[in-house]
């Protein structure tokens, strides 16, 4: 034999005892550590996913809020575009297009002075091609009851007539506030600048 005895029964199921009592021990200072990082951590972390919910909601306005001005922007170079090109050959069809793309104030002046201008370029027989160069938002309530973005545009007019065949260029700057109406951006004031 060499030298060692093998342990008993019992003295097996006193090492045993041993190991499971240090082992629950370990366990029980575990969970009474985590608990403790809980009650200590908890305040700190909710703080934390508070404060990660308002930067979410934040960058999600953000990112809403510049869709819209996107579009806004967009829908006011369109309806600038359908504005400065005309062709007295089919003015009642481009009438109507800035008509549809229009909404309060401006439509109500438009509307009011259209006979007038559409008799105007029939019987001088004008046709103009319009072009925005530049654009930009200046502001917007987007957020707020009334949605609104003022847009400012740069807009070459090619400008050609009975009187001056050779067409010339017409540089304006206009200023035009765009109202979402029912999903959709439409010009309800314009100021030339």
């Amino acid at each position: 034999m060499t030298g060692y005895s093998v342990p008993g029964g019992t003295q097996l199921r006193v090492v045993f005892a041993s190991l499971m009592t240090g082992a629950a021990v370990v366990a029980l200072c575990a969970c009474g550590f985590l608990g403790w990082k809980l009650v200590h951590d908890g305040p700190i972390l909710a703080a934390q996913r508070d404060t990660v919910g308002r930067e979410r909601a934040e960058f999600d306005r953000d990112r809403r809020v510049g869709e819209y001005r996107d579009r806004a922007r967009e829908a006011a170079e369109a309806t600038a575009v359908t504005m400065t090109s005309i062709d007295s050959g089919n003015i009642d069809e481009s009438f109507a297009k800035i008509l549809a793309s229009s909404t309060g104030e401006f439509k109500d002046e438009f509307g009011k002075s259209s006979v007038q201008l559409r008799q105007l370029l029939i019987d001088n027989q004008a046709t103009a091609v319009g072009k925005v160069v530049a654009s930009a938002v200046q502001s917007d309530t987007i957020g707020e009851s009334e949605q609104q973005v003022v847009v400012l545009l740069m807009v070459d007019q090619s400008i050609s007539n009975k009187a001056r065949p050779d067409p010339r260029i017409d540089k304006s700057r206009m200023k035009m506030t765009m109202q979402l109406v029912d999903g959709h951006w439409l010009a309800g004031k314009l100021e030339y600048l």
